[in-house]
């Protein structure tokens, strides 16, 4: 399972963020451990992976994207 977004989907605002998402080299997409991809649960998917990144733009979120803060496009 992939999270790809913005705030929304990052956990913005929920705290216990994943380390070096919270401001460590310039890097604040804030990926929150309490974050929805998190409490998610489908059958027979275990693994859960988070691109997603506070404050990322639909540009940020598709192939040859742009980059935000210092993470690259999320596609």
């Amino acid at each position: 399972m992939v999270a790809l977004g913005d705030s929304a989907i990052s956990g913005e605002g929920a705290g216990a963020y994943e380390p070096g998402t919270d401001g460590p080299g310039g890097d604040f997409c804030h990926r929150s451990t309490r974050a929805l991809i998190q409490q998610t649960a489908i059958p027979g998917i275990q693994n859960k992976i988070s691109l997603a990144c506070s404050g990322a733009a639909s540009s940020d979120v598709r192939i040859n994207g742009t980059t935000h803060y210092t993470e690259p496009s999320q596609a």
